[in-house]
């Protein structure tokens, strides 16, 4: 097994920004490639892709570092609350608390970085993800297969979700053991390409980068790759969820 460099784990929850500045990691060369990896449609397609069983985790982390590390030996993963619940369903990981620890011994003696991502602003959030869940269209470069209506209990139940996720975060680093190394919130760090690429730049020198200015400036010029997706009728919706729009009493 592989046992040297770092590996960084974004633990990421849907609709904060985290696609954008993945994108923007991946460019600087310097933290591998920060995906998916332990989403069950990508780790099974990508595990019989590599000849592996389906159910070898070890080999599966063995091969993502063969694979995916940076010449300054980093591996990326980009990690949400759900794969961890999955992988435990799936037997790889412990049924018990401390199931991230046991994903980051399944990659051998790396030094694990931790980077939490979330948002303050949670309607917002619930809203885009109603919106992603509706349409079946999860990034600006995708196709809408369906139409996004307004649906208060939908998106009621879009607010809770996002809750437990960010708890079960809560609890999944406190069992673990874990802190994050850096944290990272959508309005304050990453919903502009200035506020990205000084968080990008903190980001590489946690991982140690000789030069992480010149390293983060390689996302420069890209900063539209994937554009935000809340439009007119976010504001709308919020309005109407929480009765703005509404005389009193009605």
């Amino acid at each position: 097994m592989t046992t040297e460099g770092k590996l960084l784990i974004m633990c990421a929850l849907p609709r904060v920004g985290s696609s954008v500045f993945v994108g923007d990691m991946w460019r600087s060369s310097e933290v591998g490639e920060p995906r998916e990896y332990f989403n069950p449609g990508r780790f099974e397609r990508t595990a019989n892709e590599w000849g592996l069983s389906v159910r070898d985790l070890a080999g599966y982390c063995d091969q993502l570092q063969k694979r995916t590390r940076s010449s300054n030996g980093v591996v990326g993963v980009k990690l949400m609350v759900r794969h961890l619940r999955w992988l435990a369903e799936q037997g790889m990981l412990p049924a018990e608390q401390g199931r991230l620890r046991a994903l980051v011994e399944s990659f051998g003696q790396v030094q694990p970085v931790i980077v939490r991502v979330s948002r303050h602003d949670k309607l917002r959030q619930a809203i885009s993800l109603m919106k992603a869940r509706q349409t079946g269209k999860w990034g600006s470069h995708g196709t809408a297969r369906g139409e996004a209506t307004f649906d208060e209990e939908a998106l009621t139940r879009a607010v809770i979700d996002l809750v437990k996720m960010e708890s079960l975060w809560d609890r999944e680093l406190e069992a673990s053991g874990m802190e994050p190394d850096l944290s990272f919130v959508y309005e304050e760090h990453l919903a502009s390409p200035e506020e990205r690429y000084r968080a990008l730049v903190s980001l590489l020198r946690m991982v140690g980068s000789p030069d992480p200015e010149g390293a983060a400036a390689k996302q420069r010029g890209n900063e539209r790759s994937l554009e935000r997706q809340a439009d007119e009728t976010t504001e709308a919706w919020v309005n109407r969820f929480i009765g703005w729009a509404r005389p009193p009493g009605r």
